[in-house]
């Protein structure tokens, strides 16, 4: 599963390494399974990076005061 904005999309990275296929309309179990996961790992991610005092998408750098 795949997150953009409000775009989701579905791939079989098994069969399609290269993510060409958009499967979502096909396996709608699929993502409606993995959203809420990625929704809580992303969470938790941020909660942590937060917590550090570091940007999530660049934990290297940290955010200014």
């Amino acid at each position: 599963l795949v997150l953009d904005g409000p775009i989701q999309m579905v791939f079989d990275i098994r069969k399609d390494p290269g993510e060409h296929t958009d499967l979502t309309n096909q396996r709608q179990d699929v993502a409606a399974r993995l959203r809420p996961l990625l929704l809580a790992w992303e969470a938790d991610v941020d909660a942590e990076a937060k917590a550090n005092g570091t940007n999530a998408f660049n934990r290297r750098r940290p955010t200014p005061p």
